[in-house]
């Protein structure tokens, strides 16, 4: 393997971690499962985890771009602004549909939809939270491109102490640091790739040991102080193990098939569009009180939405 993320494994890995996040979300309405507290852990943290691996993977992928692509700055500045504009796209979107089942709107949440801090959207924030990366990509790798992973190591670092003081939700920024992660991984895959070669069982050991003992620190909450600290530093650290012991297994597994790749072309469709399904099945109108039924559409109506509307998603991604 020449590289630890080929585009086809990357795309695959992404149809995935939709269907994580999608399975999370789904049992966050449900608790299908949550007479197991494994279970319930484990579908409470997929989406966590989902996330630092999208992470992750826009972190390989804007340096991989930045040192292979020709005028890559405005490139870059063309996502942003695209970006933007399909967050209004979904602003309105969402808004008509909470409209037409009479589900309140506040003004306040409303005007952060097409700022920050705040959504309408499902999954809106972490459009809100990619857009904001972009931006500080793009103009700290013109301040100088050759120390770009320490500061947007800083800059990300920073992000989420302001975030954190700011008291907004823990899911805005808990995955962050898996984006530092992806960049650093991607300059330095030349001496990954052969070192994984010749340690691999004993690499794939550690980061498993260390993921669970992050694991065992955030499920065990004590009150104290360093107990507090521990908990949230493990929060922090547990995506980024998770995200390597997912490169890890992707250097032995071959993940890509038709599936996988269809969702993979689907996932921020998958991942943007999955609100509306949970809006339309349950609502101030209608609600689909059995639980199968629900789970069942839910998958089915987030599936036809993301066919339905990838071709127009498509279209204000690549506006010039």
């Amino acid at each position: 393997m020449s590289c630890l993320l080929a585009k086809q494994t990357s795309t695959s890995l992404k149809g995935v971690l939709a269907l994580m996040i999608l399975i999370h979300h789904i049992y966050q309405q449900t608790l299908f499962g949550s007479s197991s507290l494994l279970i319930d852990y484990v579908l409470r943290s997929f989406g966590y985890w989902g996330v630092s691996a999208f992470f992750m993977l826009s972190g390989y992928g804007l340096m991989f771009s930045l040192r292979n692509g020709g005028g890559y700055s405005n490139k870059l500045k063309k996502k942003c602004r695209n970006l933007y504009f399909l967050t209004i796209f979904l602003v309105l979107l969402y808004w008509l549909v909470d409209s037409c089942f009479n589900l309140p709107v506040e003004t306040d949440l409303l005007i952060k939809s097409f700022v920050f801090g705040g959504t309408i959207v499902g999954g809106g924030w972490y459009l809100q939270v990619t857009l904001v990366i972009y931006l500080a990509f793009f103009f700290l790798e013109k301040f100088d491109s050759s120390r770009i992973v320490l500061y947007m190591t800083i800059f990300v670092s920073v992000l989420i102490v302001l975030m954190m003081l700011a008291h907004m939700s823990i899911h805005w920024y808990i995955s962050l640091l898996a984006l530092p992660l992806g960049m650093t991984l991607y300059l330095l895959e030349n001496k990954l790739i052969p070192f994984i070669a010749r340690n691999y069982f004993r690499v794939l050991t550690s980061v498993i040991v260390l993921f669970s003992l992050a694991t065992i620190c955030v499920i065990s909450r004590e009150n104290s102080f360093i107990g507090k600290f521990m908990n949230l530093l493990s929060y922090f650290t547990q995506g980024i193990w998770f995200s390597l012991l997912i490169i890890l297994i992707l250097q032995k597994i071959n993940i890509n098939n038709r599936i996988s790749n269809l969702l993979g072309n689907y996932s921020l469709e998958i991942f943007l569009l999955q609100g509306i399904s949970f809006v339309i099945l349950r609502n101030n109108v209608w609600y689909v009180t059995s639980t199968a039924n629900y789970i069942l559409l839910s998958f089915l109506f987030t599936m036809f939405l993301s066919y339905l509307f990838k071709p127009l998603f498509d279209k204000i991604l690549v506006l010039r």
